[in-house]
């Protein structure tokens, strides 16, 4: 029955049929949502139903064209995001590669010097330096840390994108402080 419906279309109702299948191209934001796949397979075949000889085969063909014209642009743009994207993530996975090594030099010389101390990278803020040590438990201790260490390290800290130290007072239940790095 639907056979016999689809073959009496005239051919302005097959191109008809075609631009309402293919028109519903949504754009919310930078993505682009297609029609389904079911509805361009059914616009193409209402397409391929005008006849060469009908009036309406050259719209039918320009239309075709500017659906694939189309598709191979959106093609184009989700292949440069998703470029992007990876590229975006790939930095800053390097970047927090950076900051997790930079955190091993800091702790080993902060030990050669003498200092008993754990650095790392915080995980719940990638830009925190966590660094835990017994000394911190002493407030002339941390002060002077902050006042004379510290700032030692400024110009690498802001490189490297921190913008905050914790100071843990011994132990992983201690959440310790917070402070600036005083980047610019």
């Amino acid at each position: 029955m639907q056979e016999h419906a689809f073959a009496q279309l005239s051919p302005q109702e097959h191109l008809d049929k075609a631009r309402a299948l293919l028109g519903q191209i949504v754009r919310v934001g930078n993505h682009i949502f297609e029609p389904p796949q079911t509805s361009v397979d059914e616009a193409m075949k209402h397409l391929s139903a005008i006849a060469p000889s009908a009036p309406e085969f050259k719209k039918a063909q320009q239309l075709r064209q500017q659906y694939e014209a189309a598709q191979k642009k959106r093609e184009e743009e989700n292949s440069r995001l998703q470029t992007a994207a990876a590229s975006k993530q790939a930095a800053q996975e390097a970047a927090q590669n950076s900051r997790k090594m930079y955190a091993q030099v800091v702790q080993r010389q902060l030990n050669d010097s003498g200092i008993d101390i754990t650095v790392w990278v915080s995980d719940q803020q990638t830009d925190e330096l966590v660094m835990d040590s017994d000394l911190f438990k002493d407030t002339e201790n941390r002060v002077e840390f902050l006042q004379n260490i510290l700032p030692r390290r400024r110009r690498d800290l802001c490189a490297l994108k921190f913008r905050q130290v914790r100071l843990i007072r011994g132990g992983f239940l201690s959440i310790g402080d917070a402070y600036s790095v005083g980047c610019k």
